[in-house]
């Protein structure tokens, strides 16, 4: 009998495990761009990471990037009268090493879906990524994934975080730190900040978005249930 309550305990605690290590995907999600997933394009492939990702050949060494980035002069910039990207100036393009043309590698709506370089989904069969109901047209994002170009109507990103100095304090928690790759608020959670041309502690897409983790729709690092995730950096 006590060994048959061992093992059920053992049972329980893998399927505990595998149930947390499942929530930490993209296999399923938005993101998951292969014929399985079913939600942006159609392909016979799949292989799910080759989309964004290759072991050889990367055209950027981290994250083993498998896809062309768009030039960062191409965008424009959301500013105020009380924030103004870059370091107080006003600015229409993305540091070329900022972290967030990765994911307008897609999100702009003019980077091809499979822009892929290395090893594309397509050198797998040949297959030929084509459009999977409304979301995907000519292989490029529409509706309310293509954020384009224009981002002066969306939060800022690639600006360093400065609570001590200069324009970026205003209603910034006083919590906040300024190193990478993260810093801790007053919820106790980490939102991480990113090295690039602008500084060593800037704010990009993936401070508030897990690529890979769906678990928080859309893709949120913590849950956004009564305004939380804005709330670990804005005082309100």
């Amino acid at each position: 009998m006590k060994t048959r309550n061992v093992v059920a305990m053992t049972v329980l605690a893998l399927a505990a495990s595998v149930t947390g290590a499942m929530a930490l995907t993209i296999v399923g999600t938005k993101h998951d761009l292969t014929v399985a997933g079913g939600k942006y394009t159609t392909s016979p492939t799949t292989q799910v990471c080759a989309f964004c990702h290759t072991p050889h050949n990367a055209a950027v060494a981290i994250p083993l990037w498998n896809r062309t980035n768009p030039t960062g002069t191409t965008f424009k910039f959301y500013s105020s009268t009380t924030m103004k990207n870059h370091y107080g100036s006003a600015v229409t393009a993305f540091d070329a090493k900022s972290v967030s043309l990765f994911c307008m590698s897609c999100h702009d709506g003019a980077t091809t879906l499979g822009a892929s370089i290395a090893h594309k989904p397509s050198d797998f069969n040949g297959a030929v990524l084509v459009a999977n109901g409304g979301t995907v047209a000519a292989d490029l994002i529409t509706g309310n994934a293509k954020l384009g170009t224009d981002l002066s109507d969306d939060h800022p990103v690639n600006f360093n975080v400065s609570v001590s100095t200069g324009i970026n304090k205003n209603g910034l928690a006083a919590s906040l730190g300024t190193s990478s790759p993260g810093w801790t608020t007053a919820g106790s959670k980490k939102l991480p900040l990113y090295k690039s041309g602008v500084g060593s502690a800037t704010f990009e897409c993936a401070s508030c978005h897990a690529v890979h983790d769906d678990a928080a729709h859309p893709f949120l690092r913590t849950t956004n249930k009564g305004s939380a995730l804005c709330l670990t950096c804005h005082e309100k």
